[in-house]
């Protein structure tokens, strides 16, 4: 290995532990300025992909001892793609309606269990919820363990970013 190589390898191999974990974050960026991700299917297998052979790239060199992240970074890597997606609105999933629904019920006093959310007129504030609850017509499917968090949610607008810190 001539001197040029050498050097070039060691100029590589500090730009890795920043590269990679710019990688991640600015395939989550992307992800996370799309207004409906199951409408930019493309950009999400794209993401995906790079993330996941960035990922794979930060085991191989990790195993290699050429980098090490501190915890610090991780944290702060971890937090930045977190804050991200705190402010968007849920993708791919419509279950967090039911989840806030549910537990509105709760602590309005409807047993979810006993009556569909069409049985039951919801209080204005909760109309928007209510709107989007897919298959309204059934009662919850959802067992009573993951339910005792949902009272804590507020009754009012309930609102999505909040509910998701768990």
């Amino acid at each position: 290995m001539d001197i040029s190589t050498k050097r070039h390898n060691r100029g590589t191999g500090r730009a890795i532990p920043v590269l990679l974990p710019a990688a991640i974050l600015t395939a989550a960026f992307l992800l996370a300025r799309q207004p409906e991700l199951r409408l930019a299917v493309p950009m999400l297998v794209g993401a995906t992909a790079v993330m996941t052979m960035a990922l794979a790239a930060a085991l191989h060199y990790r195993g290699q001892g050429r980098i090490a992240w501190s915890p610090p970074v991780i944290l702060a890597v971890a937090l930045a793609l977190r804050l991200m997606f705190l402010f968007a609105p849920p993708q791919l999933s419509d279950d967090c309606y039911r989840y806030l629904w549910d537990g509105s019920s709760l602590l309005h006093g409807i047993n979810p269990y006993a009556a569909a959310p069409t049985a039951v007129s919801p209080p204005p504030e909760l109309a928007a919820v209510h709107a989007r609850i897919n298959h309204p017509d059934y009662i919850t499917i959802y067992p009573p363990w993951p339910r005792s968090s949902l009272p804590g949610a507020p009754p009012w607008g309930v609102p999505l970013p909040a509910s998701r810190r768990f």
